[in-house]
């Protein structure tokens, strides 16, 4: 059997409808954030927020969610209609993060003087075998930084290593027991 035929299966993890999906989700994380909110051009948090791009948002990210496997509950969509319609956009605002905080895996947060703490979020780390699961990771941008924020892992890196180029296998990949 050829090498080749051990490879994962990728060819849709570059899906525009999927890349769509993800960037509504990470527009989301930042419009979550009233630091966020302000970055995305949007109107600055002033008295009350302006609570309908929000929500917007939220519904776009449900969405998203739903297309990548991970849907809402119908709980915890009764629970966005029912604090959409509060109407104070402060407590809507509150508990649309408090609904969404249960979901997110991770909590980062940028400081005032750019320092990045990550914690733990209350998100059920759920692995699946031989596949993949979606989280969300809330940030908080106290510092107002427009830089992009990449995620690293040790075990994201592919589980393939890339081959020489040269005729023979390097040492470390030849069979033991004396034959060469």
């Amino acid at each position: 059997m050829h090498p080749r035929d051990h490879r994962p299966d990728v060819r849709g993890l570059f899906d525009p409808s999927r890349r769509r999906a993800i960037d509504a989700m990470v527009k989301f994380a930042l419009l979550a954030s009233p630091v966020g909110h302000g970055l995305l051009g949007a109107v600055a948090f002033a008295a009350e927020p302006d609570i309908q791009p929000v929500l917007a948002q939220v519904s776009r990210l449900m969405e998203a969610m739903a297309y990548l496997g991970e849907p809402f509950s119908d709980a915890d969509r009764k629970a966005l209609e029912a604090a959409a319609n509060l109407g104070d956009a402060t407590r809507t605002l509150a508990e649309v993060q408090r609904l969404l905080d249960a979901r997110s895996l991770l909590m980062v947060r940028i400081n005032p003087e750019s320092r990045i703490s990550v914690e733990r979020g209350t998100a059920p780390a759920r692995l699946v075998e031989r596949g993949w699961s979606a989280f969300l990771m809330k940030v908080r941008n106290e510092a107002g930084v427009t830089g992009p924020l990449t995620a690293e892992s040790p075990q994201a890196r592919p589980v393939y290593r890339s081959g020489t180029g040269l005729a023979m296998a390097p040492v470390s990949v030849r069979p033991s027991g004396g034959h060469h």
